[in-house]
Formats: C-alpha cells, structure tokens, sequence
C-alpha cells in the first residue's frame, strides 16, 4: 500500500486536531468539486458484491434447509 502512503499519513494527522472535521469536510467537498465521478457510479460496484453476498446467503440457507 505504499502508493497510498502518501495520501494516508497526512490524512491520518488531519484526523487528530480539534478542528479535524472541518479539514476533512474541505478534502471531501473538493474531491466532489474536481473529481469527475459520481459517487453512484462509485457505489454500482459495492451494491453488485452485496447482492452477490444476499444471493450467496440465501443459497447457503436453502441448501442448509432442505
């Protein structure tokens, strides 16, 4: 994970000031702004690896049910 070590750390230090909230609300609010994809288009995959998850627990049930 070295090629997000230099994202994690300061973000990390960001976390510990009394004002952490307002630093991390400005990283977020300009990620929206400059960052051209949709936090849908973000969230499609998890929502497909959790059906896939529902699907996989419901199979388990109907096989432990029989």
């Amino acid at each position: 994970m070295r090629l997000f070590a230099a994202l994690y750390d300061p973000l990390m230090a960001w976390s510990r000031p009394p004002h952490a909230a307002w630093h991390l609300g400005g990283l977020g609010f300009a990620e929206s702004a400059f960052v051209p994809i949709a936090s849908a288009v973000m969230l499609a995959p998890k929502s497909v690896d959790t059906l896939g998850g529902v699907m996989v627990a419901l199979i388990g049930l109907v096989i432990l049910l029989r």
